[in-house]
């Protein structure tokens, strides 16, 4: 599952758990993605099930994004996960700059 641990997945998954989103709109909130990359993510994303795409016959063409119920399970992981980094970032720095050694 090396596709979790690429850059852009789980920022993309944080900001889909809010609701269905348009490409732009998701570009937007993710600092630093860019177009090429955010479509790459949420192919992939797509193509493991924890996102779902439905575009819509309008001119210009629409396309939303929004969780399924197995990236919503995972957006509870990631959002776990984020808590768990911001109450230890002290700790991580510092074992960082110590070579190693845990706080």
């Amino acid at each position: 599952m090396a596709m979790l641990a690429e850059k852009w997945t789980l920022l993309v998954v944080k900001q889909l758990d809010s609701g269905p989103m348009r490409t732009a709109e998701i570009r937007r909130s993710v600092d630093g993605v860019s177009e090429k990359m955010l479509i790459q993510t949420l192919r992939k994303l797509e193509a493991f099930g924890l996102v779902s795409r439905r575009s819509y016959p309008e001119l210009p063409p629409r396309v939303e994004y929004r969780l399924t119920p197995l990236g919503k399970s995972l957006a509870r992981l990631a959002g776990l996960f984020g808590r768990w980094v911001e109450r230890n970032v002290v700790s991580l720095l510092k074992a960082e700059q110590e070579g190693g050694k845990a706080a």
